[in-house]
């Protein structure tokens, strides 16, 4: 199966990210980072099942290329999917599911855009289709469209 230079690049970055120790190798407790960012939400029995079935008989990392080749068996929109789902939890800080007009502004700035008050209030809006005051996942994949 041909996987894209982006989608490459994209479990590439996954990989370096979540390898906090940076020996090149991932242990379960990375591959779980890896497993919550592109949107994978199991319990710990099946996270550790993933993990036996990824490394070699009598290893306990798994390699970059084991990583690679499991990552190239996702669906190409699966892989957008959990771009959209990881760059969705950079703004939703509590984890609720929801951007607040708080965690918006604080994002935004920490991301040096330099927005007033109003300006956050119109994204906001713009975004909150069933205007509850905050936008759920929904609600910002149709703000990108």
């Amino acid at each position: 199966m041909s996987v894209s230079e982006e989608n490459r690049a994209t479990f590439d970055r996954f990989f370096r990210e979540a390898d906090v120790n940076n020996d090149g190798f991932l242990n379960i407790k990375e591959l779980k980072t890896i497993l919550y960012n592109i949107g994978f939400r199991g319990s710990d029995e099946e996270i550790a099942k993933i993990f036996v079935d990824l490394v070699s008989a009598g290893e306990d990392k798994v390699t970059y290329e084991q990583f690679m080749t499991e990552m190239c068996k996702i669906p190409l929109k699966d892989v957008k999917d959990s771009e959209l789902r990881t760059l969705f939890r950079t703004f939703d800080k509590n984890g609720d599911g929801n951007v607040t007009k708080e965690e918006l502004f604080h994002c935004l700035k920490e991301k040096q855009f330099d927005y007033t008050e109003e300006e956050m209030g119109e994204i906001l809006a713009k975004a909150d289709k069933n205007k509850d005051g905050k936008i759920d996942y929904e609600e910002f994949l149709s703000a990108l469209k």
